[in-house]
């Protein structure tokens, strides 16, 4: 008596879960992500902090440019590097081991494998981005307050700008959001300005710091 072998050709659903489970099983994803935090949050403060600290010195210009929404989101801003490294091991890989062979003999549809990997590294992204993204916003701010004007979550802009990071890259936007004048106390648009945030100049009469 023959015993065949029950064969199921695998669906969609169960390449997400192969994918998801090669993502989360090697050690780059780890360390690319928390590459991306230190980065996104840690250099973040550090900036925020030192930004704060001179903004007293700021000329009048450099005042009127000062963005704290910007000056929390440059760590983010430099962070996609690690995302981009990330997906470049998270692709080749694959192929390096040559475990690519397996997969396209379980899926031989290579575009569902493609589309399989780019969902689970675009959820992933998008999930960490938006926790990062905010962290250094909520972090930036708590640093900023007490010595320059900063900005809160609920100003014209400033979610949409804390919270913008892109599926691929981890991306986190030159920020528009708004800053409380520091003599009215009314949110004021801003412009992100690194360099006027980080290099003051020569200090002139200004509104006076928060």
């Amino acid at each position: 008596m023959e015993c065949q072998a029950a064969f199921r050709a695998a669906s969609f659903p169960d390449v997400l879960g192969s994918e998801w489970t090669k993502l989360r099983s090697v050690r780059s994803t780890f360390w690319a992500l928390t590459v991306t935090v230190v980065l996104g949050v840690g250099l973040g403060a550090v900036i925020s902090a030192a930004a704060a600290r001179g903004y007293a010195r700021f000329s009048a210009s450099g005042k009127l440019s000062w963005d704290p929404t910007g000056v929390s989101q440059v760590g983010v801003a430099i962070a996609p590097p690690a995302i981009v490294v990330l997906g470049v091991l998270f692709i080749s890989s694959e192929y390096s081991s040559g475990m690519i062979r397996t997969s396209l003999i379980a899926v031989p549809k290579r575009g569902r494998v493609l589309a399989a990997k780019s969902l689970v590294f675009a959820a992933v992204t998008v999930v960490v981005g938006e926790v990062v993204c905010f962290t250094a916003f909520f972090a930036g701010q708590a640093l900023i307050s007490g010595y320059a004007p900063h900005a809160a979550l609920g100003d014209p802009g400033v979610a949409r700008a804390a919270g913008s990071s892109c599926p691929v890259s981890l991306r986190c936007c030159r920020a528009r959001g708004g800053t409380r004048s520091p003599s009215s106390g009314r949110p004021r648009p801003g412009a992100s300005s690194l360099a006027s945030a980080t290099s003051p100049t020569p200090s002139s009469p200004g509104p006076a710091s928060a």
